[in-house]
């Protein structure tokens, strides 16, 4: 249960903060502020927001996300900007955690500009989070970014799940030696081994308590082309058929949805 928390405050940016309710009343609550601030915007200050939002989370868990474009050579930006150089100072000055890597950019660039990281993670009253860039990105340039934050474990207990790349087996098994030739005991027990070679173990959670192969076939696809589309920017094919494969995943996973 989330709850919309009023700051009492109209500044030229977006902004919107929000209480998540813990499923455990010994869990303390935890406090999302969600910002977009426009690169157009001039003499922008996140300092009376900032504050404001401290104020409101007390000592409970605090999140700050999402896109500031605040160019600042500590996120990994070239160059600094008077945004960026102010919104770090005021990090420093607030006790803010930084979590964003500048080695995982969050924006995809074109072939004219370099990736940056406008997208920042942000935490205060937090021992252990854990950020990860997905490196996805459904078709936008900013990547899908994944933040754990770990409290007392909820007890469920899940095993590990197999997926298995049918395209690479019938592959192997093409190439094997007939069953007239080897027999039986051998044929099978090359199979079995073939068969284990082409899996890949996946450890399901609460939030993915299933796995389904040709979705994540789909996914492993369009990241292979997205590596390779990278270190060729102007490669259009590669474009149009990531493009594609984005669509095609997307349409599957509405089918597994209905």
């Amino acid at each position: 249960m989330a709850n919309l928390v009023d700051l009492d405050l109209k500044p030229a940016f977006s902004y919107v903060m929000v209480t998540l309710l813990p499923l455990r009343k010994q869990d303390p609550p935890l406090h999302v502020l969600n910002i977009y601030c426009s690169p157009k915007l001039s003499n922008i200050t996140f300092a009376d927001l900032f504050s404001r939002a401290l104020k409101a989370a007390g000592r409970d868990h605090l999140v700050i996300v999402d896109d500031f474009n605040a160019p600042s050579t500590l996120w990994g930006y070239a160059r600094e900007e008077k945004r960026g150089r102010k919104l770090a100072e005021l990090l420093s000055t607030l006790g803010l955690t930084l979590h964003t890597d500048p080695a995982y950019p969050t924006r995809v660039s074109n072939s004219v500009t370099r990736d940056t990281c406008p997208n920042l993670t942000l935490t205060k009253n937090i021992q252990y989070a854990d950020w990860v860039n997905t490196e996805e990105t459904l078709g936008s340039d900013h990547c899908i970014l994944n933040t754990t934050i770990r409290t007392y474990p909820l007890a469920r207990p899940y095993g590990e799940a197999k997926s298995l790349d049918y395209t690479k087996f019938r592959q192997i098994y093409a190439n094997s030696t007939p069953i007239e030739e080897q027999g039986y005991h051998a044929w099978s027990q090359q199979l079995v081994s073939s068969l284990r070679s082409t899996e890949t173990q996946i450890k399901p959670s609460k939030a993915t308590p299933a796995v389904d192969n040709h979705l994540l076939h789909l996914w492993e696809a369009r990241r292979s082309l997205v590596r390779r589309w990278r270190r060729q920017k102007h490669n259009r094919k590669l474009k149009i058929r990531i493009a594609e494969l984005t669509q095609r995943a997307a349409e599957y996973a509405a089918q597994l949805a209905d």
